[in-house]
């Protein structure tokens, strides 16, 4: 008796931490507010149109994107496309990092969205 009984312990045990393992990658989807600025954002970065990505940025992170625009354009030009992977909702603003493999390489890319004047714009 006690035999059968340690076995279905053993294998309940067995079970649970198969099923503590596993784990979807069920990500919620970017709202359309948000990707209406951070997809073209990246595809005028990715083609190197600097005057493209203003209109997207806030007016006081410009001045400061110049200075990283081309160094971020020529890593993101050679990476593969990336997709979002965390969302978190700060304050008025959602903090996004975005990543893709690139052989043995991760290329991440993380951008911060606002509402400045009532639109959406990435701060950072």
């Amino acid at each position: 008796m006690s035999r059968i009984f340690l076995l279905f312990v053993m294998s309940k045990a067995a079970f649970c931490a198969y099923a503590c393992n596993r784990s979807t990658d069920a990500r919620p989807p970017l709202p359309g507010e948000i990707t209406a600025v951070v997809k073209p954002f990246y595809e005028a970065v990715r083609r190197g149109d600097q005057k493209a990505t203003e209109k997207y940025v806030a007016p006081g992170f410009i001045d400061d994107s110049h200075v990283q625009f081309a160094e971020m354009s020529g890593i993101l030009k050679n990476a593969p496309r990336l997709t979002p992977v965390i969302q978190q909702r700060q304050g008025a603003g959602a903090n996004l990092t975005f990543a893709a493999q690139d052989g043995k390489m991760w290329v991440t890319s993380e951008v911060r969205v606002v509402r400045y004047r009532n639109k959406p714009m990435i701060e950072y």
